[in-house]
């Protein structure tokens, strides 16, 4: 943008450069006689403050990589706050409370904060943010899943790149402006690695994101595969849960052929813990479709332990859908029957993202 920058008696010509996040491009101002570079600066650029979070009902890499975020536009020079959208699970509240680092403060609207800026992370789905999200001045979006739908009146910085996890393009990014990573923070982008790629057994993993969690694991001081199976076994205690809360404890709704349809997993080395538990499951997905007037909802247990998904349902001609469209994608699916209830098991599938998704939408 072009600007007038009185300095004395003279009017001269400045061009400045900006990114929408904040962070200088390029910057050159033709100076006065009395005005410099650094006082134009000062004096005409403000930096707002700027709320990171990622989604609705928010994991750990929403979570984590909000607060590796916030820290990486601190380090740019700009005021950043981590925020988190719902409440967090066990094994986030495992995760934070190993490394010493408090929960981000709840964010129930944007009117809550001092939103200047908005930078999202972990989600570019309106779906899964604040209601209000359109009046967010949103600057940046820093996501690993697929383009969902978020529109802005104004071009912003996306990095979106097909890896496991958003701490990992994070941890990419400090690397790309050489951003020193304390052990704190490279155990949250561990986590968000782990995580999401369920200790590396998901076919999210990427080369790419194994290096990267060696690299960080050995700034942390941290045993990878303790830390990985230790986030497992508190992600798997759900026994506390309420049938609602385990079908929403990790949940997203999408428009799958024209029908609004919510997808539920739950990820767990106990599956049985959780199987053993289906009739009041079920029960609760059917009030949930009614009260959110949802077309579908499909709820799966995604079992580490034994690497397969198996997918809950009372009725008949979904379970025979389900299991012909993973059959069809080359999953070798087979349904059981018993009491009224269907279990579709789909040996190999652990990702929502990279499989259960794309074989509902093919």
């Amino acid at each position: 943008m072009a600007m007038r920058v009185k300095t004395g008696s003279s009017v001269h010509i400045g061009t400045l450069f900006l990114f929408a996040s904040g962070t200088r491009a390029s910057q050159t101002v033709v100076r006065g006689n009395s005005c410099t570079l650094q006082r134009f600066l000062s004096q005409r650029v403000e930096t707002p403050g700027i709320c990171v979070f990622g989604h609705k009902i928010p994991d750990t890499d929403a979570i984590c990589s909000a607060i590796a975020r916030a820290k990486e536009l601190q380090m740019d020079g700009l005021e950043a706050t981590a925020y988190r959208l719902g409440d967090l699970n066990a094994e986030t509240e495992y995760v934070l409370s190993r490394i010493g680092i408090k929960a981000p403060p709840l964010l129930p609207d944007l009117s809550a904060a001092a939103c200047q800026m908005v930078a999202i992370v972990d989600t570019n789905n309106p779906e899964e943010l604040p209601d209000d999200i359109n009046q967010a001045n949103i600057t940046s979006i820093i996501d690993h899943h697929k383009l969902a739908g978020l529109t802005t009146p104004f071009p912003i910085e996306m990095d979106v790149r097909p890896l496991c996890s958003t701490g990992s393009i994070i941890y990419h990014r400090l690397l790309t402006k050489g951003y020193p990573i304390q052990p704190d923070m490279a155990t949250l982008m561990l986590a968000c690695i782990l995580s999401d790629s369920l200790n590396f057994r998901s076919v999210t993993t990427t080369p790419l994101d194994e290096a990267a969690a060696r690299q960080l694991a050995t700034i942390a001081d941290v045993d990878v595969h303790e830390f990985g199976e230790s986030m497992l076994e508190a992600k798997s205690k759900t026994s506390h849960m309420s049938p609602k809360e385990l079908v929403m404890l990790d949940s997203k709704v999408y428009k799958i052929h024209g029908r609004k349809t919510r997808i539920s997993v739950v990820e767990t080395v106990h599956s049985p813990s959780v199987l053993s538990r289906s009739s009041e499951i079920l029960c609760t997905t059917d009030e949930i479709k009614k009260d959110e007037k949802l077309d579908d909802i499909f709820f799966f247990v995604v079992d580490v332990a034994a690497e397969q998904a198996v997918l809950l349902s009372k009725h008949q001609a979904d379970a025979s859908a389900i299991s012909d469209a993973f059959s069809k994608a080359g999953a070798k699916a087979t349904v059981s029957e018993s009491n009224g209830e269907y279990h579709v098991i789909l040996p190999g599938i652990l990702s929502r993202k990279k499989q259960i998704i794309p074989t509902l939408e093919a």
